[in-house]
């Protein structure tokens, strides 16, 4: 990842502070900075101390501004503040460890963009000056004694002091007196450290993007003809968009003993969603599994879960829970059955899936807040649509845009199908997922709590 014209890379800039949604209860704030730790958990056995610190810094960011700031965290249980002021002590604690080694590398990459952003010029000259001696001979000098570059400014203390946690002891606010709202309903995330499930390695080259029709991908999903008194129902809702998915193939890489400094940059965290790799043959079980419900037009919904492996993630576990439905709505039952499932086999939540017996391929409003509820824990939560009486796109896979649609969702106070206003930065409330690939070498096992 390059970093804009004029901008040093700073590794506090992927830790911002967020601002607390009481909407969602404290419980799922409390999990999530489990979850953080969960993944701070892989990238160090894996070694990779700029992602580490990364998710370290978000951590203490979430535990010492976020989370004191929720309405039901002064009448939280006691233990449950104890745990996380002990969890963030310690990661304060690696973060100074690791301080110095990020700043290395940190360096060295902007040293490398620097050289990098250097223009060349070689077919334009400098201005020069000439002059003539007695003897006739000419001498010229160049109107530049040294070569002119261009540098990247580094981060100020400013900048550095406002998002480093290393500068001073974190200060815990008082927050205000306890409120629970339950809204919206969400499948809790929270992995435990390890998953015995061992994904694909990640192919190197990604290609054949499909645009228009999905029948090639998603083979096994047979159109169910609803009842006649039914017809094809578009709730108030953004357009449908489509969505393109793209499949891995396997490539193989010129080996070289000699080092490639342009790898520095490769390994560099990035602001866009960690790849997701998934099987396209999950869907088609879904569609199977759902096949009572769609012929009888009710709505069926399912959790995705996974691993991560390599800074990708990978969908191993559809889950079915107990869950009760209408032509245009489905509520799980007994969440907690869903988290020891997940907690079980040590896996992260990577989104969900559900169906429109009805409808077209779309997100409606209702869909939209619950999705918000899963993105704002995990940037890459994925939801998606299978709607096998849509001719034009029987599946779908989105995501809120951010910061647009997010930010429209979290002011956001309406119940029900309602519309939405205009994204501030113009963007469109949702859109089609970038960071998803269809690997047939992925594989999945189902888990059915109904």
């Amino acid at each position: 990842m390059a970093p804009a014209d004029g901008d040093a890379f700073s590794v506090e800039a992927f830790a911002p502070r967020r601002r607390v949604d009481h909407r969602l209860s404290l419980k799922i704030y409390f999990r999530t900075a489990d979850n953080i730790l969960k993944q701070a958990s892989v990238y160090r056995r894996e070694a990779n101390t700029l992602e580490l610190y990364v998710l370290l810094l978000r951590y203490a960011s979430l535990v010492s501004e976020t989370i004191p700031d929720h309405r039901q965290y002064l009448g939280s249980n006691h233990l449950d503040k104890l745990h996380l002021k002990r969890k963030l002590v310690e990661a304060l604690q690696e973060l100074e460890t690791l301080k110095p080694d990020v700043q290395s590398l940190v360096r060295a990459r902007n040293q490398l963009a620097t050289r990098q952003a250097i223009p060349v010029r070689q077919e334009k000259q400098q201005p020069v000056l000439s002059s003539q001696d007695n003897n006739g001979n000419v001498y010229k000098a160049s109107l530049f004694e040294n070569k002119l570059s261009w540098r990247l400014p580094t981060p100020s203390a400013e900048t550095i002091a406002r998002h480093s946690f290393l500068v001073s002891k974190p200060h815990i606010s008082k927050p205000l007196e306890p409120f629970k709202i339950q809204y919206p309903c969400l499948f809790d995330p929270a992995p435990p450290e390890a998953n015995s499930v061992t994904p694909p390695t990640q192919p190197e080259a990604l290609e054949a993007v499909l645009d228009q029709k999905d029948e090639d991908v998603v083979t096994l999903l047979q159109p169910v003809e609803p009842p006649s008194q039914f017809d094809l129902v578009n709730q108030l809702s953004p357009p449908p968009v489509s969505v393109p998915v793209e499949m891995s193939q396997e490539s193989c890489s010129p080996v070289s003993n000699e080092p490639d400094l342009s790898l520095e940059i490769d390994a560099l965290p990035s602001k866009e969603p960690k790849h997701l790799h998934m099987s396209s043959s999950l869907m088609n079980e879904f569609m199977r599994m759902a096949k009572s419900n769609t012929s009888k037009n009710i709505e069926t919904c399912g959790v995705l879960a996974g691993s991560l492996e390599g800074g990708n993630f990978f969908v191993t576990a559809l889950i079915i829970p107990k869950q009760q439905a209408t032509a245009n709505t489905c509520e799980t039952i007994d969440e907690e059955e869903i988290f020891f499932a997940q907690d079980k086999r040590g896996l992260f939540q990577l989104g969900w899936i559900h169906t429109h017996p009805t409808q077209s391929c779309f997100m409606s409003s209702v869909d939209v807040h619950t999705h918000y509820s899963y993105q704002v824990m995990l940037p890459e939560a994925i939801a998606i649509v299978m709607a096998p009486q849509d001719a034009s796109k029987n599946f779908g896979i989105f995501r809120l845009s951010d910061p647009g649609g997010m930010n429209v969702i979290q002011q956001c106070s309406k119940r029900g199908f309602h519309g939405h206003d205009p994204t501030s930065d113009g963007t469109a409330l949702y859109h089609r997922t970038s960071h998803v690939y269809l690997d047939p070498k992925v594989k999945f096992d189902v888990i059915d709590l109904r």
